[in-house]
């Protein structure tokens, strides 16, 4: 992880662009040409075959010289005083936006706290990443079982957890397996409430095979950042007849962008005997 304290502004010439004359650069204040590292490590990725994936899970590949070996971060979010401190280290995903996520969580924790106005329900997160949804919604739970494919979550979520004491409160777990590994583990079937953040590909067949076969969850929410996918998940969903569209909104996460990240709340389907 490296991060400038200080941006150096680019000093441009007409017609030769981003160049700096040697007048200009001894003209730039000297704290504005040094770079303050937060952290330095050094990643090497050993593929034998194509990938997209930029980083490597392997411990062998990872190497920290210097710093602390994440940051540490929190999300300030209304009518919530406990803040819980993220760690973010280079192995693990973090929201690019962290300012603009923050609203997500708020509509979250709302609609969580109105649909189970006189208890404490249970939880179960997909793709929970370091626990970034899901930690900051635990102290409206009775318990969350967290869970993401990449092994490093796992110690940044117990981290958190630990620091913020969540245990002397909710029962809180970490799992590090993938969302289609979970589906066998009888995590549907103990939870009420099942929260999923999806790569921009969306939610895998088993996954939804799943949250259609469990009765067992009565709210789901899905954070999407890639529509397409999105529309096509919900589609299935509603095609159940199991769940139905309770709540739908767009967050802009990139401003300038179009693109745009949902948040989707769907509700079990009554079933009316007659």
């Amino acid at each position: 992880l490296i991060k400038n304290s200080e941006g150096t502004k680019r000093r441009r010439r007409r017609g030769r662009k981003g160049a700096v004359s040697s007048a200009e650069a001894s003209q730039i204040p000297a704290h504005e040409k040094t770079i303050r590292l937060h952290s330095l490590w050094v990643h090497f990725n050993d593929l034998w075959k194509h990938s997209n994936a930029i980083f490597s899970h392997e411990p062998q590949s990872w190497k920290h010289f210097y710093g602390p070996e994440a940051i540490s971060e929190s999300l300030n979010l209304r009518e919530k005083d406990n803040q819980i401190q993220l760690h973010f280290p280079p192995q693990v995903f973090r929201q690019a936006n962290l300012d603009a996520f923050e609203k997500i969580v708020d509509c979250i924790r709302l609609k969580v706290s109105n649909f189970f106005p006189t208890r404490k329900p249970s939880c179960l997160e997909l793709y929970g990443g370091v626990g970034t949804i899901g930690l900051n919604i635990a102290d409206l739970l009775s318990s969350l079982v967290s869970s993401d494919e990449n092994p490093y979550n796992k110690q940044c979520f117990l981290l958190s957890s630990a620091s913020a004491k969540l245990a002397d409160a909710v029962e809180v777990s970490y799992e590090a397996k993938k969302a289609t590994d979970m589906v066998h583990t009888g995590c549907f079937s103990k939870s009420d409430v099942v929260v999923v953040d999806p790569p921009r590909k969306g939610l895998e067949d088993s996954v939804l095979q799943a949250l259609i076969t469990f009765s067992e969850p009565k709210l789901l929410v899905y954070v999407s950042c890639g529509f397409q996918a999105f529309q096509r998940d919900s589609s299935r969903l509603l095609e159940s007849q199991k769940w139905e569209l309770n709540h739908a909104e767009g967050h802009i996460v990139f401003p300038g962008s179009d693109a745009i990240e949902t948040v989707a709340f769907f509700t079990r389907k009554k079933i009316i005997v007659s």
